[in-house]
């Protein structure tokens, strides 16, 4: 952990006092989008990212493992490149088996092993099957866009290192809310992301009176496709439904912190904010540019590109007395380094054959 440890205003927390961990990942959040990141190209107000960098750590040459959605999350999840899998380009679009094979760790795995209570809420992307509780017979994509409510889920999040699960797969089938290994009601996806936050609330809240560390991984679909702000954020950034849709995606990160204060874990918790690739030209780039934002600021292109900005993303640091405030780090890293950087937190050391191409920053 060289470049963390540059930064840090404290020796390194004891096994004893492992901090409680939270990554918040938006989907296709451009390095533009983040106000204190390019304030001078960046036109949306997004005063709780903007707070974080002030009371921690930015990191400005993050990368995502890939400028698209399902590569860089299986990265985030395993500590390896997705090309070690089936998945050789593109994403995946459920309805298949998982991209994570059964006997691979995950870190959400490995923290469990540590003490950890581990929770994913939000957008998997990954793959799982959809099960008819009765036949046993496997639903399949040509018969279902919209997986039923009572399907079965034999291979997702809880069996791939989580305690709990709710969310959905993936922006086509937003529709099917999941619960552990359910697929439990169909909503609207312009509910989603409130859906999420409150979620991810009152995940908090139930660890307010426990000892126990816990994990929670939190990856948005915002501002992903559908861009659908809810009607009270609707026109607030003046630059159309996506900057509206950014301002709501910031407010997810203030009620994450505002629930870790009100319950005084603010100083035991590492808050991780950053994005799982560029900004996707569905935002509408040029008409923002022309009103003078730049998704990728200086960056050239965009989600999908090999240029930098398809896959330079913003990285927020938040680690009370562990992290100095207001700092910078212009190092490379990227998010498949993420696990082995944790693992180096806990003190503890991956197994062997483990996130193989994980490295501890």
């Amino acid at each position: 952990m060289v470049l963390l440890t540059m930064v840090l205003a404290a020796p390194l927390l004891q096994a004893e006092t492992k901090p409680n961990i939270v990554y918040i990942i938006c989907d296709d959040l451009g390095y533009g989008d983040v106000h204190c990141l390019a304030p001078e190209t960046s036109k949306i107000p997004t005063p709780h990212a903007d707070r974080l960098a002030a009371e921690g750590l930015v990191f400005t040459d993050a990368h995502s493992g890939s400028s698209v959605c399902s590569p860089t999350r299986y990265g985030i999840m395993t500590g390896r490149y997705s090309w070690r899998t089936r998945l050789q380009k593109g994403v995946v679009t459920g309805f298949a088996p998982s991209l994570i094979d059964a006997k691979r760790m995950t870190v959400a795995g490995f923290l469990k092993q540590q003490g950890y209570a581990t929770a994913a809420i939000g957008k998997w992307h990954l793959d799982f099957e959809y099960v008819n509780p009765e036949t046993g017979e496997r639903y399949r994509k040509q018969q279902h866009k919209t997986p039923p409510i009572g399907a079965r889920i034999p291979d997702g999040p809880v069996h791939r290192g989580f305690d709990f699960y709710h969310g959905f797969h993936h922006a086509r089938n937003m529709e099917a809310v999941i619960e552990n290994d359910r697929v439990v009601e169909h909503d609207a996806v312009i509910n989603m992301l409130p859906r999420l936050t409150r979620k991810a609330v009152e995940y908090i809240d139930s660890r307010a009176s426990s000892d126990q560390p816990f994990f929670l991984y939190l990856p948005l679909g915002s501002p992903h496709t559908p861009i659908v702000p809810t009607p009270e954020w609707q026109g607030k950034s003046g630059l159309g439904s996506y900057g509206d849709f950014v301002m709501q995606t910031d407010h997810v990160l203030g009620a994450v912190s505002k629930a870790l204060a009100r319950h005084k874990m603010t100083d035991n918790t590492l808050v991780i904010f950053t994005s799982d690739n560029g900004c996707s030209k569905a935002a509408g780039i040029p008409e923002l540019r022309a009103k003078g934002h730049l998704v990728s600021a200086h960056l050239r292109g965009s989600k999908a590109d090999i240029w930098d900005g398809g896959h330079r993303i913003p990285f927020i640091v938040r680690w009370p007395g562990q992290v100095q405030p207001g700092t910078t780090c212009s190092e490379l890293i990227c998010l498949t380094d993420l696990f082995a950087t944790v693992a180096e937190i806990v003190g503890k050391a991956v197994p062997p054959g483990t996130s193989e191409d994980s490295v501890s920053f």
